[in-house]
């Protein structure tokens, strides 16, 4: 009950129904990825994306073969959601298991973190030398990314759900107590926290100037 009496008092009621840095110059720009969302704001905002999408005559901008397509969408036929770890190691990795979204050796033209010098969020897209195999940007840098994966249950040093991966061990469950990972590295870390394996973790109520989100949109009853 503390905590969320700490989260409160840094939360007050006029930066309750928004990130909290949503009205800010810099933090808040549109191009900008958002910040100062709690885990709990990234997931309900999932729910409330595939509510958004589940309309008549709607049209997805995809990637297919290496290019951006146009395609009509059926209603209540798309699920929106936070990424597995498994879904966004796959994202940045590609076929491959690359080191870092790019490739296997760092390149600073890639990704924005410390040795930037930037010292904040940067616009999404300024670095497409970045790009994951499968043309996905920001994997690595600029802001942590909530999954919905858990990295425990009982405390941030020790982590209950390890690896070899096993989706079916409790780690993907989303009620209950739980402490979520975090994926991707910030403009804050160094190039070792970058790396494509590294994993993050704070409580589901933690927000911070450099924690994000990134969707995943999926076809209902799709196995991934």
């Amino acid at each position: 009950k503390q905590q969320y009496r700490e989260w409160l008092a840094d939360r007050p009621v006029e930066k309750r129904d928004c990130p909290f840095w949503w009205d800010d110059p810099r933090r808040g720009a549109p191009t900008r990825p958002v910040v100062g969302i709690t885990w709990f704001e990234a997931v309900a905002y999932t729910r409330w994306l595939e509510e958004q999408l589940n309309v008549e005559d709607l049209k997805l901008k995809v990637w297919q073969a290496g290019q951006l397509s146009t395609l009509p969408v059926a209603p209540s036929t798309l699920n929106a959601r936070l990424p597995s770890e498994a879904e966004w190691e796959k994202a940045a990795r590609g076929p491959e298991g690359l080191k870092y979204a790019w490739g296997k050796d760092w390149q600073d033209d890639c990704a924005n973190v410390k040795s930037m010098d930037l010292g904040q969020t940067t616009p999404v897209g300024m670095f497409p030398h970045g790009a994951s195999p499968y043309g996905v940007l920001e994997m690595s840098g600029n802001v942590w990314e909530w999954t919905r994966s858990r990295w425990g249950e009982r405390s941030v040093m020790q982590p209950d759900y390890i690896y070899p991966y096993a989706p079916g061990d409790g780690r993907e469950r989303l009620e209950g107590i739980k402490i979520p990972v975090l994926r991707g590295a910030s403009w804050y870390n160094d190039e070792r926290a970058a790396r494509c394996a590294v994993r993050g973790r704070y409580g589901p109520i933690s927000f911070n100037d450099d924690y994000g989100f990134r969707v995943v949109v999926s076809l209902v009853g799709s196995d991934f």
